[in-house]
């Protein structure tokens, strides 16, 4: 990820507005040798009086004291690290980075000692990560910095060495945020040796990156961003392709390479349909960014308060919008975005409310599962494939992720000896009103691939409840599927029925009506002894998730609370409701009504909408509602919900244009949009 540099920022724009007026325009011809035979229009008195950053005195003289003028490195970097992320001999350009900008405010020429014994040490080593990304992107970035911070301030062949680093930059190599990344560090060395040509180049190059893609990677329709094919990245790569885009859009606002009204448009698209969406404040569960979720601090990644302070001057009409997304970031008591939005490019949904929001993560072929690169995610194969995450106030998943079961993610079904899952076009997420109705087709299988059983489940959420239906396995299996209903930080105490359990480190089964309470949440199901809860202590291992931490020594221990249903060879359903006491009985308000739990489909009577949903897995089904009293048949199977005798459908793989809904002999045309959703009033 680009690290900020505000101070450059404001720099530039100064000092391409100076440009506007000089008469003499370099070479387009010989632009590279041009530039670097002549001044650059950075100045230090300019520098002086835009820099507004400013770095930790503390921070620096730690720095310093640690750094061995003898051999030029720093005592406490481990330079033999073969890390493919975190990789540790990268604080060495950065800590030169952070003298930098100091150096360029206060002249301090024990720091510029520092930054030319470290810079001979990098040139010397030629310290190469087995990350392409860290060598390309994360060092040349912090290598720009330098060169803008203290120019020719350092030895000639410091500065040459950098000069050479940065000639060999080739955006036009990589695609998407890639791309993007490389041509923001190219356009930072354009600017500053004022190479007109180069300018354009990258600002084009970037310009052509923002667009709604019809790829699977880039911005989807959706406004979601995916990256390493159809893998949602929303807080992973797609921060690093918001934050870049704001970045070089700040930097040319007021200037003749300024982006146009409609990129501005994309980017604020972007930020306002999806962006605040998938988080809470600035908190998001590991659906939302895949394997960087197995990073230290990842859920927090939707925290980007200086970018929108930065585009609220460029997007001025949306100041507000803006604002309201940094104080709801500032502190999560101030979150009041409310609603349901589905995301059906990316199977991903989510439902806002005061008190909580509901996440519903799940698989279909138009996605690929997780991926575990760069010795990360070593242990989440089964994320994405039917989870539900809640949060209320961001302890919940926070910095645990190294004490999960990772067969036990939230929402998903386990059965032993599972190594994989196939999957459908018919799964997806809808949105209904104030209702998300999900749905996935499992297709288990073994470490031969040889198929262990299909299981079908549907997820429905409204009004701080969520309600899950899980068909019978299609094969019979000795073995039982245990489902994940949570697993959290323990905290504030567990009852069953109002009463405090004392146990603090227990498995306890529920019987039939009975409901578990914790933490704000009851867990409960119709069916007998299924519930289970574990109250265990862990150790918050993150070496397991990722290479990166295996050598942490210290390694904290925490209670985790796991919540668990199992069936067999039976269908079984659960509900998941916010309370804010444990006296709030879920069975006195008869939250749902089961009307089919099968294969070819799943529907719930929601009493309090006096509304049907569920899916329509197969469409050769002839389906009974009952409140319609009559029967109804769909030329492809659905998600829907039928209330005032109006159905509405969602068409899940997103491949058609209409379908057909027939009733007795009278046959009805759904028309679709791009969401694959339509309606239509049943007389």
């Amino acid at each position: 990820m680009l690290l900020k540099n505000k101070y450059f920022i404001s720099l530039v724009v100064v000092s391409v507005l100076t440009f506007i007026s000089i008469t003499c325009v370099l070479s387009k011809n010989n632009s590279n040798k041009a530039n670097k035979t002549t001044s650059p229009l950075y100045q230090k008195t300019l520098l002086k009086i835009v820099y507004n950053d400013t770095v930790d005195a503390n921070r620096l003289q730690k720095f310093v004291s640690l750094f061995d003028t003898q051999t030029g490195i720093w005592t406490d970097i481990d330079y033999t690290d073969d890390a493919r992320t975190n990789w540790d001999p990268i604080a060495h350009l950065a800590r030169i980075r952070y003298l930098a900008i100091d150096y360029s405010k206060n002249q301090n020429k024990k720091y510029l000692e520092v930054i030319n014994l470290g810079l001979e040490k990098w040139f010397q080593e030629d310290y190469t990560c087995p990350n392409w990304f860290v060598n390309d992107i994360t060092a040349k970035n912090h290598l720009v910095d330098i060169l803008v911070a203290v120019g020719t301030n350092i030895t000639p062949s410091n500065y040459n060495n950098i000069l050479k680093k940065l000639d060999a930059l080739y955006p036009e190599k990589r695609t998407y945020v890639n791309r993007v990344y490389l041509a923001t560090i190219q356009l930072k060395y354009a600017l500053y040796f004022n190479d007109t040509t180069l300018i354009n180049n990258a600002k084009e190059l970037i310009n052509n990156e923002i667009y709604i893609s019809n790829d699977v990677e880039g911005l989807q329709a959706d406004y979601t961003y995916r990256f390493h094919k159809a893998r949602i990245q929303e807080y992973a790569y797609g921060k690093g392709f918001l934050e870049s885009c704001v970045d070089v859009f700040e930097l040319l606002n007021q200037t003749p390479y300024r982006f146009s009204d409609n990129k501005i448009a994309i980017l604020r698209n972007f930020i306002l349909e999806s962006w605040q969406w998938l988080a809470r404040g600035s908190y998001t569960v590991p659906s939302t960014m895949d394997r960087s979720s197995s990073r230290k601090g990842a859920l927090k990644a939707p925290q980007i308060i200086e970018t929108l302070e930065r585009f609220k001057k460029i997007d001025t009409l949306y100041v507000l919008d803006y604002q309201k997304i940094i104080e709801q970031q500032n502190n999560i008591k101030n979150f009041n975005l409310v609603g349901v939005k589905s995301f059906p490019y990316s199977d991903i949904a989510v439902a806002h409310s005061s008190n909580a929001s509901f996440f519903i993560k799940v698989l279909s072929d138009r996605n690929l599962p997780t991926e575990s690169i760069n010795s990360e995610n070593l242990l989440g194969k089964f994320l994405h494939f039917g989870n539900h995450f809640i949060i209320k106030d961001a302890i919940e998943y926070s910095n645990i992720l190294g004490a999960f079961d990772w067969n036990l993610l939230p929402g998903f079904s386990y059965i032993e000896g599972t190594d994989n899952i196939s999957r459908t076009s018919n799964t997806g997420v809808a949105k209904f009103g104030n209702m998300i109705v999900a749905n996935m087709i499992f297709d288990y299988l073994d470490k031969n691939k040889s198929k262990i059983t299909q299981l079908n489940k549907t997820w429905i959420v409204q009004q701080d409840k969520l309600i899950c239906l899980i068909a019978a396995p299609k094969n019979t299996l000795n073995k039982p599927i245990t489902t994940s209903l949570n697993q959290t930080r323990f905290r504030n105490g567990v009852f069953i029925n109002n009463q405090k359990m004392a146990l603090q480190k227990s498995t306890v089964t529920l019987n039939n009506g009975d409901y578990l309470y914790h933490d704000n949440l009851i867990y409960c199901s119709p069916n007998a002894n299924t519930i289970q809860y574990t109250i265990e202590n862990r150790a918050n291992d993150w070496g397991t998730i990722s290479k990166s931490y295996k050598k942490e020594k210290n390694i904290d221990s925490l209670a985790i609370f796991t919540a668990t249903i199992n069936q067999q060879n039976q269908a079984t359903s659960y509900a998941i409701v916010y309370a804010k006491t444990a006296a709030e009985n879920p069975y006195k308000s008869n939250l749902y009504s089961i009307v089919y739990n099968n294969n070819d489909i799943q529907m719930i009577y929601l009493n309090n909408e006096d509304a049907y949903c569920g899916t329509i897995f197969n469409p050769n089904q002839e389906i009974k509602i009952p409140s319609l009293k009559k029967v109804i048949k769909v030329t492809k199977p659905i998600l829907f919900i039928y209330k005032n005798n109006t159905i509405f459908v969602t068409e899940p793989s997103l491949t058609s244009s209409a379908i057909n809904l027939k009733i007795k002999r009278k046959t009805y045309k759904i028309i679709l949009d791009k969401y694959g959703q339509g309606n239509i009033k049943i007389n």
